[in-house]
């Protein structure tokens, strides 16, 4: 693995799990949140956290998709959400399994990015 893949996954491990550089981690502060805050938009800008996270869910898998190949995609498998413009989602269930479901894939989702970044290739 390349210094900057590893600088990548390290700064993406410290800002998931922590410890991260800017505040709370971003798993620490989703897992403190129950469905209902979760789903709640009354933010600024009119997101949910629980939109929030799976627009960064979304993303990584994004990334994690691109660097895996065939056979690791197929582990990877699909988004299991549906994405909106931007990758943002409104889930129809936002009861309490849903969102315990949504933080296990996030975490999933997460492990399969670093693993996949840190399996990556030097570039040539």
């Amino acid at each position: 693995m390349s210094s900057s893949y590893s600088l990548l996954a390290d700064l993406a491990e410290a800002e998931f799990r922590g410890p991260s550089y800017n505040g709370k981690p971003f798993l620490k502060t989703l897992s403190g949140l129950d469905a209902g805050a979760a789903a709640s938009e009354a933010s600024f800008e009119g997101y949910s956290p629980w939109s929030v996270a799976l627009h960064v869910g979304w993303c990584t898998w994004v990334v994690a998709r691109s660097l895996l190949d065939e056979e690791g995609r197929r582990g990877l498998g699909p988004w299991p959400w549906p994405v909106g413009e931007g990758g943002f989602v409104r889930l129809e269930d936002e009861g309490e399994a849903s969102w315990k479901a949504t933080l296990a894939g996030l975490v999933a989702v997460h492990e399969a990015a670093m693993a996949a970044i840190r399996a990556a290739p030097e570039a040539s």
